[in-house]
């Protein structure tokens, strides 16, 4: 989960431009598919 804990730390980074906004919902919905594979 190694890649999982990169992708937290640019999704919760303090850069708002509008690229970092997109690659943030993209980690955030692989995050969540993740966790929701984990769980089923």
């Amino acid at each position: 989960m190694q890649w999982s804990q990169n992708c937290l730390d640019k999704v919760f980074s303090k850069k708002y431009s509008p690229l970092n906004l997109l690659l943030r919902f993209i980690c955030f919905n692989t995050h969540i598919q993740a966790m929701v594979l984990e769980i089923n």
